[in-house]
């Protein structure tokens, strides 16, 4: 009988100490598209996935759908969310300031508290007009999102960057520029716990216990010798 609790209290021992809780995974999968806007004087009247900016930079955009899963670490990108191009029209060197403003609509994660199921973010570019090959200067600022649905809730950050160069004659496919965006610093943590499962100990309570199973298993042993 007593070899049969040394046994069992040695068992006990080796599972505690392999049982240790699983590390929360920080990877969720971020889903969206894009639209733009060009405005010659400020403002924007209307997003479209395929705006025109006029004849007086004759240059397009191309929005595009993503569907990325960050990594462990929350990262993803860069990634497409878009191109850019122009037609063959020149600039002169009195060409007007040009913005350019982004939207980007996420569908997955869901918004906060999960309504509404999509939320969207509109991010302003800028050309400083002048002529020469189009420049798109974005904020790069990290913007932050919060979310709440599917079982959990989190956050991410969202940039985009640059474009440089854009000449004219680059509105084939293949010659187009295109945008990057960014995620970083992805969280997620689950809602609830199963009430039915059972507690998971920290790994300090976790050594304190095997330290009590081993040494009753000594006494146990020592015991078992006298006897």
């Amino acid at each position: 009988m007593v070899k049969k609790v040394i046994g069992a209290t040695a068992t006990a021992a080796f599972v505690f100490l392999a049982w240790v809780p699983q590390a929360e995974a920080s990877a969720i999968t971020v889903t969206g598209g894009t639209l733009g806007c060009f405005a010659v004087a400020g403002g924007c009247p209307t997003f479209t996935a395929n705006p025109w900016s006029g004849t007086e930079y004759d240059m397009y955009f191309y929005g595009a759908n993503f569907n990325q899963l960050t990594d462990i670490g929350g990262s993803a990108g860069p990634f497409a969310i878009g191109e850019f191009g122009r037609d063959n029209d020149n600039l002169s060197s009195s060409s007007p300031d040009l913005d350019f403003s982004l939207e980007v609509t996420f569908t997955l994660p869901l918004g906060v508290n999960g309504s509404p199921a999509t939320f969207s973010t509109v991010i302003v570019g800028k050309n400083s007009g002048g002529g020469g090959p189009v420049n798109v200067d974005f904020d790069n600022t990290p913007i932050h999102f919060t979310y709440s649905g599917g079982g959990g809730s989190g956050e991410f950050y969202f940039s985009v960057s640059d474009i440089t160069g854009v000449n004219k004659n680059t509105t084939d496919p293949g010659k187009r520029h295109t945008l990057f965006g960014n995620i970083t610093g992805a969280t997620f943590t689950p809602d609830v716990i199963n009430p039915n499962a059972a507690a998971v100990p920290e790994p300090a309570t976790l050594v304190l216990l095997a330290t009590g199973l081993m040494a009753l298993s000594l006494r146990l042993r020592k015991s078992a010798r006298k006897s």
